[in-house]
């Protein structure tokens, strides 16, 4: 079965597909040429979400949103400092990159297991 939705507006979504031989739920995030002009929390999450689709490449150890900071506050396992160098370079153009409008990013390096899964 398929089923086509149009939706007109930047935010989250949540989904649920019922059928006979199996179902699923999620979360989309939309984003478009607006999105900029959403009050920066919403953008915050949206950045998040996208994000923590990221946490299976890389080890990210926790994530979220710094308020004190109004950022994206991301930690990363500092082990990671050890195979890249200009590893705080780097996360910053990957995030900046893979976000597509603008929100604070905090990149800061700690201890731990890594807490996310995609």
């Amino acid at each position: 079965m398929r089923k086509k939705i149009t939706i007109n507006q930047t935010g989250f979504y949540e989904y649920f597909v019922k059928d006979e031989s199996k179902g699923g739920h999620g979360r989309i995030a939309l984003v478009a040429n607006e999105t900029n002009s959403l009050p920066n929390q919403k953008k915050l999450e949206i950045a998040r979400y996208i994000v923590e689709q990221d946490a299976e490449n890389h080890p990210i150890i926790s994530l979220g949103i710094d308020n004190a900071e109004n950022s994206l506050g991301i930690d990363i396992d500092k082990k990671y400092l050890k195979e890249e160098p200009n590893a705080h370079s780097f996360f910053i153009k990957r995030y900046t990159e893979m976000i597509p409008f603008d929100v604070k990013i905090t990149i800061k390096f700690g201890e731990g297991m890594q807490a996310l899964t995609g």
